[in-house]
């Protein structure tokens, strides 16, 4: 078979079109020519130079580059990026368990707020419940709604904030006389929300001062005051961004930021970590 004809045959194969650069090409029609040509090679041998080929045409269409170049400050804010996003990981992960257990053993705590975990006054109220009582809804029940609302406000003060929401206060307080859920689970299942409560406060204190350190990273490289001109883009937004994609000389157009910042920026939503209400 001649090399015109093998052409022939190569293009009648998947894969071997005209989407195979010419070096490509050279490879696949040497290791082709080799099989046929060398003499005593069977149907096994070709398959191995076939596979070879394969390699080579997947090594052909990998994007390799040179690593960025990274200065101590970029690399702090880098890693500041990624422990912000495992500690968000991390938080959802906590409400998510504290969400399935109380509609499992208590739901009606849970329609006491529309966003009970955006709520500053709804995990004060939890803690005040689970914490005071020991999720005795009973023994929190007795002591009156007058005792439950100043042991919330006090925990609310406690907590940097001013004062309660008394609407969720009042429908929490109500809600402790609901018999809906599994009650014999409700013991355990309340202790282990309380314990979640307690790590996912940890947690949001451990993401705070990450993205703090992040907004100090950020005034370091300058860019706070242009990155905060543009509207709808606060600082710590700019520094995840930044975290995610580094320097952005190293893009060649707009085009490419935009999608390296689109994969590594993602927003809060639902129960996530964000502002606060009352």
């Amino acid at each position: 078979m001649g090399v015109e004809e093998e052409n022939d045959s190569l293009r009648s194969r998947p894969g071997t079109g005209s989407c195979c650069s010419p070096r490509l090409g050279r490879w696949r029609r040497a290791g082709r020519l080799a099989s046929l040509e060398r003499p005593g090679i069977g149907g096994a041998s070709r398959s191995v130079v076939w596979s070879l080929c394969d390699c080579l045409r997947r090594c052909a269409q990998l994007r390799c580059y040179v690593p960025e170049p990274l200065d101590e400050t970029w690399g702090r804010l880098r890693h500041l990026g990624a422990r912000r996003e495992w500690l968000i990981a991390e938080s959802t992960s906590q409400v998510q368990q504290m969400r399935d257990l109380l509609e499992c053993v208590w739901p009606a705590a849970l329609d006491t707020a529309k966003h009970p975990f955006r709520s500053a006054t709804w995990p004060a109220a939890m803690s005040v419940i689970l914490d005071r009582d020991g999720a005795d809804l009973a023994r929190t029940r007795r002591r009156g709604l007058a005792r439950f609302e100043a042991a919330v406000r006090r925990e609310i003060t406690r907590r940097g904030g001013q004062r309660p929401c008394l609407r969720i206060v009042r429908r929490l307080f109500a809600a402790l006389t609901d018999p809906a859920g599994v009650l014999t689970h409700r013991p355990g299942a309340l202790e282990r929300v309380q314990l979640l409560l307690q790590d996912w406060r940890e947690t949001q204190r451990r993401l705070a001062d990450t993205e703090t350190r992040m907004t100090t990273v950020l005034d370091e490289l300058h860019p706070t005051e242009l990155a905060t001109s543009i509207t709808g883009l606060t600082a710590l937004g700019a520094a995840a961004i930044l975290a995610g994609t580094g320097d952005l000389t190293r893009f060649a157009t707009a085009r490419a930021l935009v999608k390296q910042a689109l994969g590594t920026c993602g927003g809060s939503s639902g129960d996530t970590p964000g502002a606060l209400m009352r």
